[in-house]
């Protein structure tokens, strides 16, 4: 009797985290969808510029991860902005209706999203090559700091 209870709470935590690992996946792809076209702009960019340096015929896994890194990063970059703004785009009509200043998702499962996300688009940059992880540390660096509070890079000058 007591190895089933074992065997069942057992069960019973691994379908908690898998379910955790669910939500946190169902709002990040809400949290994203309201910044879409801004986030996936920049993994463009990388692969244009990708493109540009290797003279037109880079390795397309090597594009792909490099794109991929830069998205995840960017998604952390851009959640981390709207939860610091959470205030102000409550106030703006344009904005409130988004998933954090309307309440469907709150500012603790929008931080889990940006620290997965930064983290996976980090080690997804590992894998590339320590110069690809030195630059996305160093994007991360400055996303965030674009948005932090006591540094807000967004009040000084234009990114």
């Amino acid at each position: 009797m007591i190895r089933l209870l074992g065997t069942r709470i057992r069960k019973r935590g691994r379908l908690s985290i898998l379910s955790t690992l669910g939500e946190t996946l169902t709002v990040g792809i809400s949290l994203v969808r309201a910044r879409m076209v801004k986030i996936f702009v920049k993994p463009w960019m990388v692969t244009v510029a990708i493109l540009a340096a290797s003279g037109g015929r880079p390795p397309v896994a090597i594009t792909m991860l490099a794109a991929i890194a830069v998205s995840a990063v960017s998604i952390g970059a851009y959640i981390y902005n709207d939860v610091v703004d959470l205030e102000m785009d409550r106030l703006n009509p344009k904005k409130r209706d988004n998933p954090l200043p309307s309440g469907k998702v709150s500012v603790e499962e929008a931080m889990r999203v940006v620290s997965i996300s930064c983290v996976i688009g980090l080690a997804l940059s590992f894998f590339l090559n320590i110069k690809a992880f030195l630059l996305c540390v160093a994007y991360t660096a400055l996303c965030l700091a674009y948005s932090t509070p006591r540094i807000r890079f967004k009040k000084m000058f234009l990114l």
